[in-house]
């Protein structure tokens, strides 16, 4: 782990990720949190799983990644489903 990487909790929602995918070994999903910030999603590992979660609230453990500007990347460790999907 280096220095520009830490283990942290977010919580938020996850979202199609509309950036740059390259920042993050072709990232396809975002977590959006309350306060607006998001976070590409490294699809491997836990992050994979959340490709298939588009709209779901989650609370994720994670890697930071820092990355150029204001872009961020996020290797997910485990992740808890906060919310249902409604029935359709």
């Amino acid at each position: 782990m280096n220095a520009d990487t830490f283990v942290q909790k977010l919580e938020g929602d996850i979202v199609v990720f509309t950036g740059d995918a390259g920042i993050c070994g072709g990232a396809r999903v975002a977590l959006v949190t309350d306060s607006g910030d998001e976070y590409a999603i490294a699809p491997k590992g836990a992050g994979a799983d959340l490709a298939e979660l588009l709209s779901a609230r989650v609370a994720v453990s994670c890697e930071i990644r820092s990355t150029e500007g204001d872009a961020a990347c996020i290797q997910v460790r485990s992740y808890t489903l906060l919310d249902e999907f409604p029935d359709e």
